[in-house]
């Protein structure tokens, strides 16, 4: 099974200059992750002082169309 956890903390390990929510956007991308697995790893993996709550609804949507959109070849 694939963990957006596992990946997270790889791009975590490879650039520690960048914020979490690159390094979650890196995860997620063209991976075909559902949105509830999205969501749920947002929450235990970002910081709460890195997002406003109300910006949380925008934030998830954008990594979901991360996660299911293929490159072009």
């Amino acid at each position: 099974m694939r963990s957006i956890k596992a990946r997270f903390k790889k791009e975590e390990k490879k650039y520690p200059f960048h914020g979490a929510y690159i390094h979650l956007i890196k995860a997620v991308r063209n991976q075909k992750f559902s949105r509830k697995r999205i969501s749920k790893s947002f929450n235990e993996l970002m910081p709460k002082e890195e997002y406003n709550k109300n910006e949380k609804k925008e934030l998830v949507d954008f990594l979901d169309n991360a996660s299911n959109i293929l490159e072009e070849s």
